[in-house]
This record gives structure tokens, sequence and C-alpha cells, in this order.
């Protein structure tokens, strides 16, 4: 059998020593859709201990459309249950659990760093509570039309304003972007590089060149 060296050779060379610091981290993904699939995709396949990911909700036909982790075999299906599909090629500990935000919140979990996947203002409202009061930095990503967010909150105390309930127009690359961008934010923190905390990075893709602009939250 492979060692795990060899499953992490290319990462290594670029990390290089950092690889290390991830043997013994933690995370949880808030979300199952198209954000969380391409999240725990990613993060995965890096080094991670353990991602434990949290939702309640089910696999429908147009999530399939933008949602890397289902395909068409899985509607139907708790989206939970299809990442266990990681186990067959990450040596990483995955744990789902079928239940919001608040019930899982509820159980008292203990991270090295949250991930919001919901795109939801209500949702990311409870995560900045709970993170908050358990020291735990947080990451969210937000993706509409052609404009994308993204920042790792530790200190910040954000007030979310209530959110109209809507569709909202995505399309998959855009949505695949976001979540890889808040990968990259967490494998930075997680491996100890230094990042920017309370710093939202804002992409706009709208015209023919990339406009990336940079705030304090």
């Amino acid at each position: 059998m492979k060692s795990t060296s060899d499953f992490y050779e290319r990462q290594t060379l670029l990390l290089k020593d950092k690889q290390k610091n991830l043997e013994n981290k933690e995370i949880i993904i808030i979300g199952a859709g198209g954000l969380g699939s391409s999240i725990a995709y990613a993060l995965a396949s890096s080094g991670i201990k353990s991602i434990s990911v949290v939702d309640f909700d089910i696999v429908s036909f147009s999530n399939i459309q933008r949602q890397i982790m289902f395909n068409f075999n899985d509607e139907g299906k708790a989206k939970v249950d299809c990442f266990n599909k990681l186990k067959e090629r990450s040596f990483c500990d995955i744990k789902t659990y079928k239940m919001s935000a608040a019930e899982f919140f509820a159980t008292k979990p203990s991270a090295d760093l949250i991930m919001d996947a919901t795109d939801n203002l209500s949702v990311r409202a409870e995560i900045d509570n709970y993170a908050k009061a358990n020291n735990i930095p947080w990451i969210f990503a937000s993706v509409e039309e052609f404009f994308i967010s993204a920042s790792i909150v530790k200190n910040k105390k954000i007030a979310f304003k209530n959110e109209i309930k809507r569709i909202k127009p995505q399309a998959t690359p855009f949505v695949m972007f976001s979540a890889t961008f808040a990968s990259i934010l967490a494998l930075k923190y997680l491996t100890g590089y230094e990042v920017k905390l309370d710093y939202l990075y804002y992409f706009d893709f709208s015209k023919d060149i990339l406009n990336l602009n940079k705030f304090n939250l």
C-alpha cells in the first residue's frame, strides 16, 4: 500500500515543513451544497485530520448542475450522505451530520476553523456567534451573478441583516471559484502562513477584466 507521503508528494513540495501543520487540524463545513461540495473536495485531500459536514437538505435535480459532489443517482438522497465518497479518495476522517447549524452547535463541537458554505445570512449569524463564543476563526464565501466575496473572520463582529428568500442567479464556474478561494484561505491559515483576518475580498467578473476590491470588515 502506498504511503500518505506519496499521496501528498506534490503538495509537500509546495508547503514543505508546513504540511505537517495540517495533521491534527479539524474543520467544520456548514452547508453541503455547491460551496460545501467544492470546499470539502479540496480540503479533504490536503492532509487535514477531519472534516465535519453539516446539512439537513436533500439533493434536488437542479443541485447537480453546480454541486460537484452529486451525480444523477444521488437525487433525493441526503446531501451529507453523499460526502462519504470522499473517504474513497482521501485519508481525511469525514464526519457527517444531518441537522441544522443550530442543532449542531448545540452539541458544542470544537474545531480549528469553521467554513460557512451556506451563503445564507441568518445561518452566517449563527456561525459568527458560535465562533466568537468559542474563539474559532471562520470563513465565508458568497456568490451571486458575476460577483464573489470571501473573508476569514476572527475578531470583527458583523451585523447581519435579514435576507429576502429568493433563488440567486449562479453558474458553476463562479461557485467553484468562490469555494476555491475560500479553500485557499483555509489552507494558508491552517498551515501557518500569514493571512489577513477580518478582511473582505470582492471579485467582480462582470466586465472583460477581473476587478478585485479589498476592504477591512
